[in-house]
């Protein structure tokens, strides 16, 4: 009796009665909807701006302590600190220009109409 309680709780199998083993169109799971892939690369664009600001703090804090444990001095940590910061800023930064598609203050070489590379040279008539 106790196993008959428990099937109660368990999550129906998946309709796999395609010939190659993939999931029926017509079987959906309840509560799934198209909007699933969209919060995961929400999350994982979140996940990125955080990463890329903790990282070089982190290392330049971590950099900060053991050069001053080394040296006995107190304000490498500090100089370091912001040095790091300054750099998750410019990273975060980078990234978001990037993503809006727009230039990040970099200067790009001029191309011709066909995207080649080359500079057109006026040849004079």
């Amino acid at each position: 009796m106790p196993f008959a309680a428990m099937s109660v709780f368990r999550e129906e199998a998946p309709d796999l009665s395609g010939t190659d083993g993939q999931r029926n169109k017509n079987s959906r799971r309840p509560g799934r909807n198209g909007q699933s892939g969209r919060v995961l690369e929400s999350l994982a664009l979140v996940m990125q701006f955080g990463i890329h600001m903790l990282v070089p703090i982190f290392m330049c804090l971590f950099l900060g302590i053991w050069i001053d444990r080394r040296a006995g001095t107190s304000y490498w940590v500090i100089i370091l600190f912001f040095m790091g910061a300054l750099a998750g800023f410019t990273n975060v930064y980078k990234l978001a220009m990037k993503i809006s598609g727009k230039n990040s203050g970099t200067r790009r070489k001029e191309t011709d109409r066909n995207g080649d590379g080359k500079q057109n040279e006026q040849k004079g008539i």
